[in-house]
């Protein structure tokens, strides 16, 4: 899943994703600028100046925004 986020950051234009977890619960990952991706799992800057740190055992997927993608725009 690690590699999954990393190689989705890779690509050129970025295109806003959101992570799933195993419980359901959902991050959405709007700019290139507000993820850091470490080895025990990436680290989700939210708006309010808080972040979140998920944890790479419990990441389920990973969803690009379909709208985003099809416009080529992030």
């Amino acid at each position: 899943m690690i590699g999954d986020i990393r190689n989705h950051l890779g690509k050129q234009p970025f295109v806003p994703f959101t992570i799933q977890m195993a419980d359901g619960w959902t991050t959405r990952v709007p700019t290139r600028d507000q993820i850091l991706v470490v080895n025990s799992g990436p680290i989700v800057a939210l708006n309010n100046e808080d972040h979140d740190r998920l944890p790479a055992l419990l990441m389920s997927g990973l969803t690009v925004n379909a709208s985003a993608a099809v416009a080529g725009m992030p």
